[in-house]
């Protein structure tokens, strides 16, 4: 019956001490077992957990008791427990997050953590202060997220959607520029956003990173997709354009992307921008197949991008910013937790 017994505390070296009784020490979340001695395996203290009190450790006995020691806090204990087997160690639940060191925490299907001004996010005038959004936009059965986050630069989630499920479930984000104030796009000569994020790469897993630009009175999308596990291959009728280059100045590297246009029936049969609810897609590599690429981190020039799209008949000349986010469109986590994780972000508009 492997106990699962949650606790925060100094672990890190499982030291036995005879007579069943084990001692650790370095700060994470513990289980107790009692499976096997070899699965007795120890991890080192998460990063969420640094700061925290370093003086103290727990000592679990074989029959489960959990004793504390310094300044370690008691959060339980299996003593009074009826087992079928002796515990034979202590082992930390890594992946679990440290809910006391996060700052603001919402399981809410619009729940969302809002910051005032910060000074990673230039250009947002007129528009409401920088927030991190849940963003389940399209729930479905056996869906689940929890959102933990410090600032907009500092943030993750915890995300459970049914295996197999391939539509976007959720879309949490960084919410940088929210409604801003019609501000035209060249009215900055610079706009660059900087990204390191983290995101699992398994077989069961459909998602990618990427931003979310809206214009013009929320009339025109563009996505820029730049880190992707199982993500579809856009259809041939909609790639219009291949080994685009973009960077190469602004701190911003030189690289290949391609444009799919989603323009939707009321675009008319060309697709952006006859219309309104024009949805363009930028994907990171030169062409779509064995092209594509992926980055966790990096810079990418937005208003470069945004200029091209104007330039040749994708967006109206002279569009003006509504919205700017930066996260993950979810689809499926075969049906268990998985954590995405963003590391840092910024905007810089000039």
């Amino acid at each position: 019956m492997p106990l699962r017994v949650r606790a925060l505390g100094l672990v890190g070296k499982a030291v036995p001490l005879g007579l069943g009784v084990f001692v650790i020490a370095a700060l994470t979340a513990w289980s107790l077992s009692n499976t096997s001695p070899s699965k007795m395996a120890l991890a080192s203290a998460p990063a969420a957990a640094t700061g925290a009190a370093a003086s103290g450790y727990w000592l679990v006995a074989s029959d489960g008791g959990v004793f504390t020691y310094g300044d370690a806090v008691f959060h339980g204990s299996a003593g009074a427990v009826h087992l079928n087997a002796s515990i034979v160690g202590m082992a930390p639940l890594a992946s679990t997050p440290q809910t006391s060191t996060w700052q603001c925490v919402t399981s809410a299907q619009d729940g969302s953590c809002p910051y005032g001004t910060d000074p990673n996010i230039e250009g947002n005038a007129g528009g409401a202060p920088p927030e991190v959004d849940q963003n389940v936009w399209s729930p479905i059965n056996g869906w689940s997220q929890t959102l933990y986050a410090n600032s907009p630069e500092d943030w993750q989630v915890v995300a459970s959607e049914p295996a197999g499920n391939t539509a976007v479930v959720t879309y949490p984000n960084t919410y940088a520029w929210v409604n801003v104030d019609n501000i035209p796009v060249d009215s900055y000569n610079t706009t660059v956003s900087s990204f390191n994020e983290t995101m699992p790469h398994n077989a069961q897993t459909t998602a990618w990173a990427m931003y979310d630009l809206w214009f013009n009175n929320w009339n025109d999308e563009v996505m820029i997709q730049y880190d992707f596990t199982n993500n579809a291959d856009c259809d041939s009728s909609t790639v219009v354009a291949n080994n685009v280059t973009f960077g190469g100045s602004n701190g911003v590297p030189a690289q290949q992307w391609h444009l799919c246009d989603f323009g939707l029936p009321s675009a008319g049969p060309g697709g952006c921008p006859a219309g309104p609810n024009c949805t363009l897609d930028w994907k990171l590599g030169a062409t779509e197949g064995a092209g594509k690429q992926s980055e966790s981190s990096g810079s990418i020039d937005i208003k470069a991008m945004i200029d091209w799209l104007e330039t040749n008949g994708y967006l109206p000349a002279s569009s003006t910013w509504t919205a700017l986010s930066d996260g993950w469109e979810i689809c499926s986590t075969g049906g268990q937790n998985e954590t995405f994780k963003m590391n840092d972000f910024s905007v810089t508009a000039s």
